[in-house]
């Protein structure tokens, strides 16, 4: 199955690549993994194998049954209106935050004061909720195009309607699967926010490594209360997403920018715990993919004409770190080592490759030949025996 995925999305992320069309190829890119992770076992045990089901059919314009269709025409009203009457876009948004946040004050003080336990009170609750998650994901995508739309206003907005998303979902009796994942990345958002207000400033790579730690700590620390329970199977899976995303872009981000790093190897390990646990290889083959990637970055500079010794240096240290570090422990999973021995190999001549291939070694080209087919049998010798004796 993951085979076809890949086969079917690769084709179709190389086609659009082709004609140019980068942002459906991003689309397709985010299609794949997310079928990926949501066909993958890493987050069941043997005990917890369902997904709880949710449909689009819930959704209702009905005026008999819904509130939807009369709020989002008060909504629009309301963002034309202060727009006509300051004239500004950026003024008008403003004092929408500040309109979003006395609705707030208003749903406080009916708790307080009426029975709010009923339909229209978490209808309009939910409808509310959903614009204000509008609001705060459209300020993270302008605040990379103009710093001053996060304010001080903007971040009292972000924290009432997390307070506030919490009594709903605590309360709500049909709690939409959903709308809690738009709760979830919210909170992923949050420090982002932060640190746009405190630096007046956007950093990409603050970016990714806040919204990532999020989405490992919400992976970690969702099962660990009932608050998520009737979530957490496929939130689990939307939060790897969102960790994914970022260790890619991070991978992507790290070319340009060592600020990327420290994400990269705090998203090394916890990869390499997800397998542990859940013998995953979608998950350990990202892990070693980012060892290799980032090992490769911060040493090619090894890989050079006028030293042999470090050229390789490079192409063989690792490898033979990794396939001699097999010999001290047992193997956890099946295919374990085979991954571990056969992605270290194929570094090697990858490397050896590029150094024959790019580097001048043309006046002792047949020395570098021979060695480094030498060292190379030297890692098959190494790997055959650990694998014969495993």
């Amino acid at each position: 199955m993951y085979f076809i995925l890949i086969l079917l999305h690769g084709i179709f992320i190389g086609i659009v690549h082709f004609l140019g069309y980068y942002i459906l190829e991003g689309i397709f890119i985010l299609l794949l993994l997310f079928f990926l992770l949501y066909f993958s076992p890493i987050f069941f045990s043997k005990k917890d194998t369902n997904f709880p089901t949710f449909s689009l059919s819930k959704i209702s314009f009905s005026l008999e049954n819904s509130l939807l269709l009369p709020m989002v025409f008060f909504y629009i009203a309301g963002f034309f209106l202060l727009f006509a009457v300051t004239g500004d876009f950026f003024t008008s948004f403003h004092y929408n935050i500040l309109f979003f946040i006395l609705v707030y004050c208003v749903f406080f003080l009916y708790i307080l004061a009426f029975d709010w336990n009923n339909d229209i009170f978490f209808d309009i609750a939910k409808i509310h909720l959903i614009a204000t998650y509008a609001i705060l994901f459209s300020v993270v995508f302008v605040s990379f195009f103009s710093v001053s739309v996060v304010n001080l206003s903007t971040i009292v907005l972000l924290l009432v309607s997390i307070a506030f998303s919490l009594f709903y979902f605590r309360h709500n009796i049909s709690p939409d699967i959903l709308f809690f994942q738009g709760f979830l990345w919210m909170v992923m958002f949050s420090p982002f926010l932060l640190s746009v207000l405190t630096l007046s400033s956007v950093s990409y790579s603050f970016l990714l490594f806040s919204f990532g730690i999020i989405a490992i700590i919400l992976f970690e620390g969702m099962p660990r209360f009932s608050f998520f329970d009737s979530f957490l199977p496929i939130s689990k899976v939307y939060v790897l997403i969102g960790f994914m995303v970022s260790y890619i872009a991070s991978i992507i981000g790290s070319f340009f920018d060592a600020g990327f790093y420290p994400f990269l190897l705090i998203g090394i390990a916890f990869l390499f715990l997800i397998h542990i646990r859940f013998s995953n290889y979608i998950a350990l083959f990202s892990a070693l993919f980012g060892i290799f990637f980032l090992y490769s970055l911060v040493f090619s500079s090894l890989m050079t004409s006028t030293s042999l010794l470090s050229t390789l240096l490079f192409i063989f240290f690792l490898p033979l770190c990794i396939i001699w570090n097999t010999y001290f422990w047992e193997e956890k999973f099946l295919y374990d080592f085979k991954s571990l021995h056969y992605s270290s190999i194929g570094f090697s001549v990858l490397f050896s490759l590029y150094v024959l291939l790019f580097i001048g070694w043309w006046w002792m080209f047949y020395y570098i030949l021979s060695l480094s087919i030498f060292l190379l049998g030297f890692l098959l010798f190494l790997s055959y025996f650990r694998l014969r004796i495993k």
